[in-house]
């Protein structure tokens, strides 16, 4: 079994398309198993300009002022899980923090068909993955939530996702 984390960085709108498929991806090597997408890239991103529309009113309308140009509007939450992880899981982690953030979740991905080639003289470091290992390939099992950069009142998502908060989430 891996051990869960997770990672939150800052989104692009190409992730939308990366997530669903529709853009090309070089590691993705192999298609034993199926990837799991919530939303197309136009309906995540159509999602997202709506969300973001109704977040910066929130904001315009709470401080009087317009919203900032380098805030961050959206955030892409990268997870790791395992082989017999299944969609109706990773959903529940996804409403966990839709909730616990105030935020939306837009976009949930699972992908099955990353990874990489073990070459022969690092054969001996990938030992410890054995439960990752495909012939003489390591897969990468993770997936990608996309979330707007802003709660339901216009306040940043980041600005929670301070030390306590990211313990709580990974404890959970």
């Amino acid at each position: 079994m891996a051990i869960s984390s997770i990672h939150f960085a800052s989104g692009h709108a190409g992730y939308f398309s990366h997530n669903s498929r529709e853009a090309h991806t070089n590691n993705a090597i192999f298609s034993d198993e199926e990837n799991y997408c919530s939303a197309t890239n136009s309906e995540a991103f159509e999602l997202f300009k709506k969300e973001l529309s109704l977040r910066t009113e929130a904001y315009e309308n709470r401080t009087g002022q317009k919203l900032q140009k380098n805030t961050q509007t959206h955030i892409s939450a990268i997870f790791n899980f395992n082989k017999d992880t299944t969609p109706e899981q990773a959903h529940k982690v996804a409403e966990y923090l839709e909730n616990l953030l105030d935020t939306k979740v837009v976009q949930l991905a699972m992908h099955r068909d990353e990874g990489h080639i073990i070459e022969d003289d690092n054969q001996d470091m990938h030992d410890a993955l054995k439960h990752l290992k495909v012939d003489n390939a390591i897969k990468n099992y993770h997936g990608h939530i996309e979330l707007l950069g802003l709660d339901s009142q216009g306040h940043s998502i980041r600005k929670k996702l301070d030390k306590p908060m990211l313990r709580e989430i990974q404890t959970e």
